[in-house]
């Protein structure tokens, strides 16, 4: 009947079905009903949709999809069936849930008489609706050098904070040297938060705020993070993720199945720790200074080899050794003389005895 995408805005929409014009129902835009209604306003098919079993299973009913009705029921008839990413759905019209690259069809075909699965084999219509994919503005590894770099933040040019690569935004700031795309990043919320806001990635920036509007979370391993940019440390072979989605209005936990952006980075240790130039803020934000943190610096009381003196070597002086304070090499000291003279006595004297 129709196979096509279709772009689900977040937030819910009012539902009439179709057998009773005076109920009006507030559904979720990212459910297998939210699609089948946007792909109808799209596409322009007719759906007969009722809500006759909504009172006992809290769900609807398809009746017919395209001028195409349910067949009277029998062992073999034929109605419509739901099926997501090809398994059959676990629940009635409205109840499945989506998330942006699924892909729900409604097939026409006969069922299992004992399983009630759907014979799909047998089916003689089928209507396939795909979800828009989420767009991958970038998705690859970065080698994070240990240490810190200055990052200067979008809003506020004048200020420089240092920053531990094997952070979330360390990770964030090498794949933007490695791949180009653009970070606006802000110290709005620093003084109170200890941590930085991103306001826009690749020229996506937050909405307005609202209940359903996107804006940039973070992810880490696929967990959302308990804690602002730059507050979130990262290990060998972390995923720090930035999707660009709406996020729950009570939990304010993002919904990255609705949401139109992520950006993935993969971290690891670098083989050796290299330079970067300085920059930050929208376009190019780059790595003023790299601190390795195993090599300890002057203000703590060491002396780096091979600045001020030659590795495994003592400074030299010039300055004249008094010879009364030289050691005089060779010559037994003081307590030496004594034991040797008690030595000598004690000998004599085990001679005589024996004599």
């Amino acid at each position: 009947i129709w196979d096509g995408e279709v772009e689900l805005p977040s937030g819910t929409f009012d539902f009439v079905p179709t057998n009773n014009q005076s109920a009006s129902y507030e559904i979720n835009n990212f459910t297998d009903l939210g699609a089948l209604v946007t792909a109808n306003q799209s596409a322009g098919f007719s759906i007969n949709i009722t809500d006759e079993w909504y009172a006992s299973l809290g769900s609807f009913w398809i009746d017919g999809i395209n001028g195409t009705n349910n067949e009277p029921w029998g062992p073999t008839s034929k109605s419509w069936s739901i099926l997501i990413n090809d398994v059959p759905a676990s629940e009635g019209l409205s109840k499945n849930k989506l998330r942006n690259g699924d892909i729900v069809s409604f097939w026409f075909c006969p069922t299992n008489s004992t399983t009630y699965e759907p014979i799909i084999d047998e089916a003689t219509y089928v209507l396939n609706i795909t979800l828009k994919p989420t767009t991958v503005i970038w998705d690859g590894e970065v080698e994070l050098p240990s240490g810190t770099f200055d990052f200067v933040p979008t809003n506020n040019q004048s200020a420089s904070y240092e920053i531990n690569n094997f952070t979330d935004l360390g990770a964030l700031v090498t794949a933007n040297q490695s791949a180009g795309f653009s970070i606006n990043i802000t110290d709005e919320w620093y003084a109170s938060l200890g941590s930085f806001w991103i306001d826009g990635i690749n020229g996506t920036n937050n909405e307005p705020w609202g209940p359903t509007s996107k804006s940039w979370s973070i992810l880490i391993n696929d967990v959302p993070a308990s804690e602002g940019l730059s507050k979130n440390k990262l290990r060998n072979g972390d995923i720090v993720s930035f999707w660009f989605c709406p996020a729950n209005s009570t939990t304010y936990e993002p919904i990255i199945g609705e949401a139109t952006y992520v950006l993935n980075i993969s971290a690891a240790i670098e083989s050796s720790t290299k330079s970067k130039s300085s920059g930050g803020g929208t376009g190019n934000a780059t790595i003023l200074k790299v601190v390795d943190e195993t090599q300890p610096e002057e203000d703590e009381g060491q002396i780096a080899p091979g600045k001020d003196a030659d590795a495994g070597s003592a400074e030299q002086s010039d300055a004249p050794i008094d010879e009364a304070e030289e050691p005089k090499k060779g010559l037994p000291g003081f307590e030496g003389i004594v034991a040797v003279f008690g030595l000598l006595l004690s000998a004599i004297f085990i001679v005589r005895r024996r004599m």
